[in-house]
Formats: C-alpha cells, structure tokens, sequence
C-alpha cells in the first residue's frame, strides 16, 4: 500500500514536468485520458521515449512493460524501481512470463501499458502485434485502453541513434473498451481490434500533412537499417554524414530532407519506408538462393544474459549467418533449430534465446543488424519476437 502511495505521488508531481518537456522537445500534443483504472492500455510503438508520451496522456500511474535491459542501468534502474513499476520482458524470450506479472498487476489494481508490437517501428508503419495480444487482453478482466502516436515517428527515428527533431507530432485514445465487451469478443475479434485501433502508417500520413522535422545530422545512422545499395545492389555500402546518405561503391548520393523524404538525382525510393520493402525482398531473394553463407559483421561483442540485471561479456569476433546457423562471435555455431526468439534492441543490438540461453550481440560500430532477424523469420515463420 505505501509502494502504491510513493508511486502515485511521484506520478503528480513528475506528470507536469514531463509534459512540459514533450511539449518543448518534440512539440507533442496529447487528448488526456480521464478513465479510471485499473486500465491495460496499448499503444503503437513509434520512438524510444513513447513513455513520456503516453505519461502525458493518462493522469493515473501506469506501469510499463519493458525491456529487462532497462534495469540494468545503475541508479536510472534504482530511480525506476523505486518511483514507478517496470514489468521486464526478455528480448527474443519467452512471454509467459511477463504476461503473467501484467494479469497479477491488473488484479491488484494497478493500471499496464504495454506496446504490443514488441518493437519500434523502423519505418513507420505499426509492426505486427505481438501473437496472442488478443488472448491476453481477454483474460486481463480490465478495461482496454487503446492509444495511437501520430507525428512521432519523424521526431525519433529508431535508427537515428536517439537523434531528435522537432516538427509537431500528436496522440490520442482511440478507443475505450470495458472488460464485459472484450470477454463477448474472440481472441481473435480482440487482436482485429488492437490491430486497427493501432496502425499508424506515418508516411501516408507526412505525404498529406508535409509536416518538417527540424534537427542536425538528419540522415546520420540510417545504415543500421538500409544496408544495400539500390543502384548498384552492393551490402554494407552505405553511409551517412549529416543530412546525406550515399553509397560508397557506386557513390549514389541522397538527401533525407525535414520532411523525412530522400531527394536528389540518384534518388530511387523517396521514403525509408520503400527502400526497406525493397531491402526484404532482396533479403528474401538471398535467403533462397544457392548462397549458403548470407552475413558477416566483424568485432561484434557477444555477452550472456542470465538475468534482468546483469549480462556477462563472453567474447570480440565475428557474427555470420549461414542458411542452417549461426557463427557467434565466440567461434561457437549456433544451429538455427535451436534458435526460439530473436529480437532487436534500439537500432543495433540483436538479443536472440534458446532453451538454455539467452545472448546479446552488439557493436559499438554503426552496424545493421536487422538484417539477421529479417533473414532467420524468412527460415522460421514462427520465430517469436517476444512480447
């Protein structure tokens, strides 16, 4: 009863100040929720700060479902813990338990938000949700809460390196649904209906409105996502500087303007959107090829993840992937059989589990690392992202 009093307390207080910063960071505007808890609320998953957002739009305490990598963050982590509750998934693990913790949580009263993407978007459309959302929501027992974030996508790209821009961005409650409704519907009719109350496709939307996204180093980091050349078809060619994205084999250059589009002569896709789409198919063409080795990064850093608060540095050395495994940076092979969830964190750090064990693979160069996953959910359809 205290912990809930402390949190409630800091909840008023820090509510106001961090409304006030998203106003002044990202410009945000946001309809207030006045529903009474215990609410499971959900909402798209557009940048790295969408809780501030979502702080902003709800005057009851919410507690977050996040990344367990969160809670090792020193005395961030202890700030946290203390002020408010984080619920912890695993990236690229098993999400029985943390749906477990969100059910026990609403029965106690307590109001859960949770992004049931399981992922940023990268390019600005509303990643599929999370397999069983529906289900969850069914047997919650409180009443859902749907969100949807309009314009934030362009303030906080995921691949930008936590860059912001500000242009002027938006939320609101998109739907209110009480408990009764939601156990009358099928898990699938629920899923349906998180599913269209949180699809955002930014770019349709910016084609309409042009809203500019002012900031420095607009293009910077964009190859954490396109890797491969459209001209000239070359992987691990491009590069960014500034508000410029080129590529180093054939030296096709583009601009990646406020708006958030590409321009310039060499310009074949005009959004990252499209150029994405184009980077799948060509993903998915490699991946059913004769070619047996697919990627390779150099002085990746591999660790083991036993715990949320710790994860233990294993080895420096090469990541490849191969059609049947995986290669870690250790030198031991990971048949992909063996593989149950993969995942990645912010732009650049895959997490990936098996039975046993869960890994965290990093760089601290400018990687793209998205690739892998794309590739290894082209072998395995049910590969589980995690919650």
């Amino acid at each position: 009863m205290e912990e809930r009093k402390r949190h409630k307390l800091a909840w008023e207080k820090a509510r106001p100040l961090i409304k006030g910063a998203a106003k002044l960071l990202f410009n945000f505007d946001t309809e207030v929720c006045g529903e009474k808890g215990p609410l499971l609320v959900m909402a798209n998953h557009c940048a790295e700060l969408d809780p501030v957002f979502l702080i902003s739009a709800f005057r009851e305490p919410l507690y977050f479902v996040a990344s367990e990598h969160i809670l090792r963050k020193g005395f961030v982590s202890e700030l946290l813990c203390r002020y408010t509750r984080i619920i912890p998934r695993q990236k690229g693990g098993s999400a029985s338990s943390t749906i477990r913790s969100i059910v026990r949580n609403l029965g106690e009263g307590n109001s859960v938000c949770i992004f049931p993407e399981g992922n940023r978007s990268w390019d600005g459309v509303t990643a599929p949700i999370t397999p069983a959302t529906g289900k969850m929501a069914r047997m919650a027992g409180a009443k859902l809460v749907t969100y949807r974030l309009e314009g934030v996508y362009f303030a906080n790209p995921r691949w930008s390196g936590g860059s912001i821009r500000r242009g002027k961005s938006k939320g609101r409650v998109v739907g209110v649904y009480e408990p009764e409704y939601i156990k009358s519907l099928t898990a699938k009719a629920v899923q349906e209906l998180i599913e269209t109350d949180l699809h955002e496709d930014a770019y349709a939307r910016q084609r309409e409105l042009r809203t500019s996204f002012r900031g420095r180093r607009l293009a910077e980091h964009l190859e954490t996502l396109l890797f491969m050349c459209p001209s000239c078809k070359a992987e691990g060619s491009m590069h960014s500087d500034g508000n410029y994205f080129f590529c180093s084999k054939c030296g096709a250059m583009h601009r990646y303007t406020p708006e958030g589009f590409f321009a310039g002569e060499d310009v074949i896709f005009d959004t990252v959107q499209d150029w994405s789409i184009w980077q799948n198919e060509r993903i998915k063409e490699k991946c059913l090829s004769d070619e047996e080795l697919l990627f390779s990064d150099t002085d990746m850093l591999l660790y083991t993840v036993s715990t949320a608060e710790s994860a233990d540095f294993i080895s420096a050395g090469e990541l490849v992937l191969y059609k049947d495994r995986l290669v870690l940076p250790d030198g031991s092979t990971l048949p992909l059989t063996e593989v149950r969830g993969m995942s990645v964190m912010g732009p650049q750090q895959l997490h990936l589990s098996t039975d046993r064990v869960h890994y965290l693979i990093k760089s601290n160069q400018v990687r793209c690392v998205i690739k892998y996953l794309t590739a290894c959910k082209i072998f395995d359809k049910n590969l589980q992202y995690g919650i």
